[in-house]
């Protein structure tokens, strides 16, 4: 399963919606935050979440991710 995740980061932490499709469905999760920096390996940073949001192992996961410059996150979900 592919699994992308558009973050931003405000004060300490990170925003961020993880969209997860597959051929015969696409899932759009509601913003979520975590503590810490986005930017690093993705498994380690939005892996569990993913696999949560998912129902799949984060191992069989595909996670993309992308950092939203500019404007929020609000207008994509």
């Amino acid at each position: 399963m592919k699994v992308l995740v558009m973050y931003e980061q405000y004060g300490a932490g990170v925003k961020f919606v993880m969209v997860a499709r597959t051929e015969a469905v696409t899932m759009v999760s509601p913003i979520m935050t975590i503590r810490g920096n986005g930017s690093g390996n993705p498994y380690l940073v939005f892996g569990e979440a993913c696999a949560k949001f998912t129902g799949h192992n984060w191992r069989d996961l595909t996670i993309s991710c992308f950092k939203a410059a500019s404007g929020g996150l609000e207008g994509w979900i």
